[in-house]
């Protein structure tokens, strides 16, 4: 009897290390398993990175051009994605909607909201792919080589992300102007809050104060406040009144190079001195036609795209000089009083306002 109960403990020994044996391999294949699975995640953030990187960047250089003619748009995707994470993005010159690097409109009211191709261009869309995907417009790349896996025969992981980043329309001056000003239809257009035209406002944009000294003195004059403000939908505040010393700190804004210089034009003179020409700004549009009425706030019914021809305050004196900007209008310029004139306008509202705008976000 002692001897059937040692048989019986010895077999019930090898058939415990038997489960053991078979636990170790379970353990170790979810362990090579977890290990793998967590370099993926690594390299998935990683390519992330380089979609957003690679987006913001084409984004950034996207310009009022037609399709064919933003290579350099392309060429900065691809530089900045393929930086970040040594990819070989094809920048994809014939914009197949599959491949690598896709120009193409955003808008946030369409479904879907990003259209390759369409017009205007305003977006851009990345893909940064590790999947061994072929095609047009489709750089050359291979899946990730796993480590541990190998032993459950899965050799390599494929892995792929996406962003699109667009250049919104935003608030970029501090002045409103009036519904009325987009059924212009011939220009130039004088701005001004001086009866019988009240057809613009100055707004400190989102924040409360709506003092024309307080917008002067804390938003026109200091050079770092370009503003980037999606005020679309909502309620501001405005003030009127015709503040020389307002009109003189808009000048300063127009006239100096550096100032919001990208959406500039310049020319020279008969001196050969260079002064700019022309401010494309984007600028929200009251619901109202006097964007001036007081005391409520206005609503925003969407923004304008305007180009400004000439900033102008009457008289002397500079009101930015405590921030070391002391610029005013050449004397061949014909200024006429306190004025800003513009030689266009193209409004659209909140719902399908899709201008490029001044500076690039991600979209998606």
């Amino acid at each position: 009897m002692d001897a059937t109960r040692r048989v019986n403990l010895s077999d019930e020994r090898g058939v415990a290390l038997v489960y053991l044996a078979i636990a170790l391999v379970v353990l170790m294949g979810l362990a090579a398993l977890a290990i793998d699975m967590g370099y993926m995640y690594v390299n998935k953030a990683k390519l992330q990175n380089a979609a957003d990187a690679g987006a913001l960047a084409g984004a950034g250089r996207l310009s009022a051009q037609p399709l064919a003619n933003l290579t350099s748009a392309r060429t900065a995707a691809k530089a900045f994605a393929d930086t970040n994470f040594g990819l070989t993005l094809d920048r994809n010159i014939t914009n197949d909607p599959g491949g690598d690097i896709v120009l193409g409109n955003w808008n946030s009211a369409s479904t879907p909201p990003f259209t390759p191709s369409g017009n205007p261009i305003n977006a851009v869309k990345v893909l940064a792919r590790r999947t061994g995907d072929t095609g047009t417009g489709i750089g050359a790349n291979s899946k990730f080589d796993l480590f541990f896996s190998k032993v459950l025969g899965v050799n390599t992981m494929g892995a792929s992300a996406s962003a699109i980043a667009s250049r919104p329309a935003r608030a970029r001056t501090f002045f409103m102007v009036g519904h009325g000003v987009c059924n212009s239809t011939t220009f130039p257009v004088v701005l001004t809050p001086a009866p019988g035209f009240n057809n613009l406002a100055w707004t400190s944009l989102l924040d409360p104060s709506t003092s024309s000294s307080e917008v002067r003195d804390s938003y026109f004059c200091p050079a770092e406040q370009i503003p980037f403000a999606e005020v679309c939908g909502k309620q501001i505040y405005t003030t009127g009144g015709v503040v020389t010393s307002v009109f003189q700190s808009v000048e300063v804004d127009f006239y100096d190079p550096d100032y919001d210089a990208a959406n500039k034009t310049f020319a020279v003179d008969s001196h050969g001195d260079r002064y700019v020409e022309s401010w494309r700004v984007i600028v929200p549009v009251s619901a109202e036609d006097d964007p001036t009425v007081q005391p409520v706030p206005h609503l925003v019914w969407g923004y304008a795209q305007i180009t400004i021809t000439r900033a102008c305050g009457s008289g002397g004196g500079n009101p930015c000089n405590a921030e070391g900007r002391r610029f005013t209008a050449p004397s061949t310029i014909p200024c006429a009083g306190d004025e800003i004139v513009i030689s266009s306008i193209v409004c659209s509202d909140c719902e399908h306002s899709n201008f490029l705008g001044a500076l690039p976000v991600l979209a998606q």
